[in-house]
């Protein structure tokens, strides 16, 4: 399986989860998968214009190669374009926004069209599900490596 995993890039600095992506990329080429990485400076922070255009970077394939399965890690990637969105919530913030926010209404249709949503603990799936109506899976970035594999590239 073909794999992409995205998650923000702030210029100039480390990204919060870019830890996390080498690692699953790592844990996916020696489960036998091809695992790239991309980064994007786009992050909760960033304009409403530049996560309006998400949905338009159709990431299904790659130099002509298709990409069977986006990993989005954090916010706002889970709206970028794939028809296999996986989003991987892995901090609470956005909970705190207002109702009425309008990247809190973005969010929660672009995480109710992924295939699959993990959220990092069990507080956070209870209030993707109180906030969002979105169900999402308890998934530890500190488990095993193989238990991430097998719950990321599982059909």
């Amino acid at each position: 399986m073909r794999l992409l995993i995205a998650h923000s890039q702030h210029l100039f600095q480390a990204g919060p989860y870019e830890a996390l992506a080498r690692r699953l990329q790592s844990a996916l080429a020696l489960a036998g998968h091809e695992a790239a990485e991309i980064r994007l400076p786009v992050s909760d922070d960033s304009p409403s214009e530049m996560k309006l255009a998400l949905p338009l970077l159709d990431l299904s394939q790659a130099a002509e190669v298709p990409v069977d399965r986006l990993i989005a890690l954090g916010g706002p990637l889970w709206g970028l374009g794939h028809p296999v969105r996986i989003a991987w919530v892995l901090d609470d913030t956005w909970t705190f926004r207002p109702p009425a926010d309008p990247s809190r209404r973005l969010d929660r249709r672009w995480l109710g069209g992924c295939r699959r949503v993990f959220a990092s603990h069990l507080d956070l799936a209870l209030r993707l599900r109180r906030l969002a109506a979105v169900h999402a899976t308890v998934l530890s970035p500190g488990r095993p490596d193989d238990d991430l594999v097998d719950a990321l590239t599982r059909p």
